[in-house]
C-alpha cells in the first residue's frame, strides 16, 4: 500500500506540475511547449513506470518493454501526422486536428483491449 501512495502523490504531483506551469507559462512564453514535448517524451515517464514493473522481477519489465514499444510506435505515427497536417493544412482549426488526435487515440486503444493486443 506504501508504494501506491507513492506512486499516486509521485504521478499526481508531476501531472499537477505541469498543469500549473502550463497555465503559468503557456501563453506567454514559445518555448514552454517545446520543453514540454521534450520532457513528455523523454525517458523519465519510461523510468517511472519500469520502477513499478520493477518490483515484479524482469519478465513484467521486458512485458512493458514490449508494449511500451507498441505505444510509442502509434504515438510517433501521430505526431507525424499531426506535424504535416498543422505544417502544411494552411486552413485548418486547431479544434480538428485536437479532435482528431483524440479520435486517434479512442481508436488505437481500444483496438488494443478489443483485440486483446497486451496478451501478446
Amino acid at each position: 500500500m506504501k508504494e501506491v501512495i507513492y506512486d499516486a502523490i509521485f504521478g499526481g504531483g508531476i501531472l499537477g506540475t505541469i498543469s500549473y506551469l502550463s497555465n503559468v507559462y503557456g501563453k506567454d512564453n514559445p518555448v514552454f511547449f517545446k520543453i514540454l514535448a521534450f520532457l513528455w517524451s523523454v525517458p523519465l515517464t519510461f523510468f517511472f513506470f519500469i520502477n513499478i514493473a520493477s518490483r515484479y522481477g524482469k519478465n513484467p519489465m521486458e512485458d512493458f518493454c514490449k508494449h511500451a514499444i507498441f505505444g510509442t510506435l502509434f504515438t510517433l505515427i501521430l505526431s507525424i501526422i499531426c506535424y504535416y497536417v498543422i505544417r502544411n493544412v494552411k486552413e485548418i482549426d486547431t479544434e480538428v486536428v485536437v479532435k482528431y488526435c483524440f479520435i486517434y487515440a479512442l481508436t488505437v486503444t481500444l483496438t488494443y483491449f478489443v483485440f486483446k493486443l497486451y496478451t501478446f
